[in-house]
């Protein structure tokens, strides 16, 4: 059976028609908000793409209103497909892919395995064959290693140097592909999970799945089409590479060769099948058969055959002088805990009704299910301790936050630490399991409102407990009900007695860890619940029937040998976390006030790193690596609510300047953000780590005292000349380390455009906003200093694109240089406006005492790879009579002419985009208008002034803001 895919814009069909249903009863009441979706007379149309992309965001997939595969799994239209083959997974495929990042496993096998189920051999056994599923996977690592369906770059493979990208597609060889022109070689490279490529295969495959790939050939990298092209190709050749790999031994050249035509990737494709049928073969050894018939309960002295094999991988946190020790308060210590009259309530309630003994299966997350124990069992307790269902916490939101905040770089290990879980925990809140599933080993995503939901259950206190102090971890677990705990695990942990918990059972019958013996070198998190005279309580998050029902006890002559951490905690007020508690300022209040209350300034900040990826994704992106939460739906659900019908969305994105620090952009965002929101406006503010830049001023003045040590005299007071001579010196000595600086804050910039960088991201985001728009989307930049050149490569990405483009744009000081201006800016000039400081502005502004002119004056004589090069952000650069100030090379004489014949200076010097500003900055006024508060013009004073930002939403909103701009303080 071959694919279907169906992409915005198909016309109605059988298979439409089912899906539709099938929408409608998963959307259940919102499907109101598209009623021609449910209409059968029309297709896959904007309100049934809509729809999609609601269910897609709520199913934590890619939101592009592509209906394939993993799209009808979430539909319930998976009827008759064959199943996967036992235990594979997400431990699986990433033992099969050692150098890959396991986020991108986790967001695009789902699509790759659907895929497989709708279309690969099967339907007799009920099964797809493990070779079937392990060689497509295999094929991924040979051909892109990454798991992400992508576009080819340019190689020597493809382009010959000094010629037109991809021009060797359309050699006497490229033209074997199909390819007609040199546009066919360019439009029909390389793409998707197996880098389909050639107009003839874009057109067959296009048609076996379903979709004109020669007219939308970037579909191509579209997750539902690049698994459904991957499985139809493995599907194609099936038969074949059956009886490769059932051969013995495989032959994997010919497997290879069925599927790539001759042995590229040999080497990667024949490890990762062998890493992954050697990890199936180990689940299955490790399983029980289905139908097998039901073990009994061992006797109680014989240890417990193992049904998993239990992958350990906690790791102990290191010393960290921040973290607050506990000191228990002094009173007398039960001699055991729980009391036997809570024992018998309790813990059998607990047990036999409630449903909180989880079970981690083979995967490395035991940090999560630790946590989630101690947390489980405090909201228990303070429910009343029900003898009944209770829902449990989501430990896999915890373990997946952990690994976000632990001290490991990159994602590419398995397990985190108790330090990492805490910290999630404190940052995030925890949703219930309901709202972000565990399945060992399978990935899983959480549903629409997971964040919020987490913010119902926070983090209060919590403690780090002295390891090796029995007596304060014993009062930490009276004090708190459970202390979160890792240690390093032996051959005990395999071998233990089993019982079972019932009304009669005592802590003095509960199986206890076998020791001495050495430790295994692994680590493993769980839960200390009570003690007694012999050692500690745990509860463990493996099968019901390790020990008593997944508890058992630990010596403490073991625990003092093996333990790694231990934490204690409590459960905090619902809807209070510190990382927006920290930001807050104002409130986005329906009545376009801004007032003291609850903006989340993370909501409305892109945050990037040096390398120009997004650094830290908001709420739901974390999980897609993405940016279409932020700055897709969250803003469509806002104009939505306050925006008229049939007027435009406007969008402001506001990139800030080069010496922002990251918490100075979300404190900003936390001022600027309710005047823009009052205002109709929707902000997103790009937030953007520019190296060791913000250092500069240190450089600078150490820079300044050697050249004193040196003999060079200090100006103070002594006469311009002087001055001048200082400047002079400490820029030559700019060149070197702080021109390293802003260079390499330069390329973060560049870089951020790159494919999957955050400029790209957002763009995509953005890209696919104006599609859920019923009406215009208006995008507004307002840019500060370096955020010109950020705004300048976003300019430059989305032309690439051709679906959106700036209504006005607003730079402040820009930092670039007129040749960057005129290449970026140039054609934009009729929308942009200039908001400089004037000459003598510039001059009495400093960077630091070491330097006596302001940032734009250290960039233009020091920091650019030509000295005295033109800035735009210097009014000088716009008045004639100042060439000569200039380095006089042509090219410098060629940019600055073309500046000033676009942006040419009436008789007196003005031009009416061009503001300049030489009066003080007013940075908060009366309700009258009336400045309250002043400071002398500077460099980075421009998003702290009333009248620039006020100029700004007038200019963006045609008329008076509605919400006045009274305080910029903090801004």
């Amino acid at each position: 059976m071959a694919t279907t895919i169906i992409v915005p814009g198909a016309p109605a069909s059988a298979a439409l028609k089912a899906v539709k249903a099938a929408l409608k009863r998963e959307l259940g009441a919102d499907i109101a908000r598209f009623p021609k979706c449910t209409d059968p007379a029309f297709g896959h149309g904007p309100q049934c793409v809509a729809a999609v992309r609601e269910l897609q965001s709520r199913r934590g997939l890619v939101a592009d209103g592509v209906i394939g595969p993993q799209t009808l799994l979430e539909l319930g239209l998976d009827r008759g497909w064959p199943a996967l083959p036992p235990g594979l997974g997400i431990a699986v495929v990433q033992q099969m892919f050692p150098y890959t990042r396991r986020s991108n496993i986790e967001r695009y096998l789902p699509y790759v395995l659907a895929a497989l189920r709708a279309v690969a051999p099967g339907a007799k056994t009920g099964r797809v064959p493990a070779e079937i599923v392990l060689s497509a996977l295999a094929t991924i690592r040979a051909e892109t290693e990454g798991f992400i369906p992508l576009t080819e770059g340019r190689s020597k493979y493809n382009t010959e140097p000094g010629q037109a990208p991809f021009g060797l597609y359309y050699t006497k060889l490229g033209k074997t592909l199909g390819n007609q022109s040199l546009s066919d070689a360019q439009n029909y490279c390389g793409r998707g999970f197996i880098q389909l490529t050639g107009r003839s295969n874009y057109q067959r495959f296009g048609k076996l799945v379903g979709v004109d790939l020669l007219a939308q050939f970037e579909l191509a990298n579209s997750p539902e089409v690049a698994a459904s092209l991957l499985a139809e190709f493995i599907a194609a050749k099936a038969d074949k590479l059956l009886a490769s790999l059932r051969s013995t031994p495989p032959d994997f050249r010919a497997a290879r060769r069925v599927v790539n035509g001759g042995s590229h990737g040999l080497d990667r494709y024949s490890e990762a099948y062998g890493l992954g049928m050697a990890a199936l073969d180990n689940v299955a050894a490790t399983t029980p058969r289905a139908g097998a018939s039901k073990r009994k309960r061992a006797p109680k002295t014989q240890p417990a055959a193992a049904k998993t094999t239990h992958r350990l991988r906690a790791k102990p946190d290191p010393l960290d002088l921040r973290d607050r020790p506990y000191q228990p308060r002094v009173s007398p210590l039960p001699f055991e805990y729980p009391p036997p009259d809570q024992l018998a309530r309790h813990l059998v309630h607990y047990v036999k009704r409630t449903g909180l003994l989880r079970h981690q299966g083979s995967e490395c997350s035991c940090t999560g299910f630790g946590l989630a124990c101690v947390v489980n069992f405090q909201r228990w307790v303070l429910a009343g301790a029900p003898a009944r269902k209770f829902e449990s916490v989501s430990p896999r939101m915890l373990y997946e936050m952990s690994r976000r905040y632990d001290e490991y770089e990159g994602e590419d290990y398995e397990g985190s630490s108790c330090r990492g879980a805490i910290r999630g925990f404190h940052q995030n809140g925890v949703c219930s399991e309901a709202h972000w599933p565990y399945e060992p080993s399978r990935p899983t995503q959480p549903v629409a409102d997971w964040a919020e939901r987490a913010r119902e259950v926070t983090l209060g206190v919590y403690y780090r407990v002295d390891t090796k102090v029995i007596a304060d971890l014993q009062a930490a677990i009276v004090e708190a009900g459970a202390v979160f705990v890792s240690t390093r695990t032996h051959a005990g942990w395999a071998s233990l007695p089993t019982r079972t918990i019932d009304a009669k059972f005592k802590l003095a019958k509960l199986p206890t860890l076998q020791w001495p013996s050495a430790h295994d070198g692994n680590g493993h998190a769980f839960a200390l619940v009570g003690f007694d005279r012999d050692g500690f309580i745990l509860q463990n998050s493996w099968e019901a029937d390790w020990g008593a029902n997944g508890f058992a006890r630990i010596r403490y002559t073991d625990w003092l040998e093996n333990a790694m951490d231990a934490w204690v905690l409590s459960l905090g007020v619902p809807g209070v976390l510190p990382r927006e508690v920290n930001l807050r300022r104002f409130s986005d209040a329906g009545d376009g006030t801004a007032s003291a209350g609850s903006l989340d300034a993370r909501r409305y900040t892109v945050q990037m790193g040096n390398d120009g990826r997004v650094d830290s994704f908001y709420a739901g992106d974390e999980r897609l690596r993405t940016l279409g939460g932020q700055a897709g739906e969250l803003p469509a659900a806002w104009f939505a609510q306050n925006t008229p019908a049939g007027k435009p969305w406007k969008l402001v994105l506001y990139a800030h300047g080069g010496l922002t620090s990251l918490e100075d952009a979300q404190r900003k965002t936390a001022t600027l953000a309710p005047y823009f929101l009052g205002n109709g406006l929707y902000p997103l503010v790009l937030a953007w780590k520019t190296g060791g830049f913000e250092t500069h001023e240190h450089i600078l003045e150490d820079a300044w005292n050697k050249l004193a040590r040196e003999g060079t005299p200090r100006a103070g007071g002594m006469g311009d000349k002087l001055r001048e001579a200082r400047d002079a010196a400490v820029e030559n000595v700019a060149r070197g380390p702080v021109r390293a600086l802003w260079s390499e804050m330069k390329e973060n910039a560049r870089r951020s455009a790159q494919e999957r960088h955050g400029l790209d991201l957002l763009a995509r985001a953005l890209e696919d906003l104006v599609k859920r728009c019923p009406s215009t989307l208006e995008l507004h930049l307002v840019g500060h200093s370096a955020g010109s050149i950020l705004l300048g490569h976003l300019i430059r990405r989305l032309e690439k694109g051709k679906e959106l483009k700036p209504t006005s744009i607003h730079l402040y000081a820009p930092a670039c240089t007129v040749a960057f201006a005129n290449d970026i800016y140039e054609p934009w000039s009729d929308i942009t406006w200039l908001h400089l400081l004037s000459d003598r502005a510039e001059l009495a502004d400093k960077v630091s005492s070491a330097y006596g002119k302001s940032l734009l004056f250290l960039v233009a004589n020091a920091l650019e790879a030509d000295r005295q090069t033109p800035i735009l952000g210097l009014a000088r650069s716009f008045d004639r009579r100042s060439n000569g100030r200039w380095n006089g090379l042509a090219d410098t004489l060629h940019s600055l002419n073309r500046l000033q014949q676009e942006w040419p200076l009436d008789k007196n010097g003005a031009h009416p985009r061009i503001v300049i500003h030489d009066a003080p900055v007013i940075t908060r006024v009366d309700a009258a208008g009336q400045a309250l508060k002043t400071e002398p013009p500077w460099h980075g004073a421009f998003d702290n002034d009333v009248v620039t930002l006020t100029h700004v939403l007038t200019q963006i909103i045609g008329s008076k803001p509605k919400l006045p701009v009274l305080d910029l303080r903090n801004g």
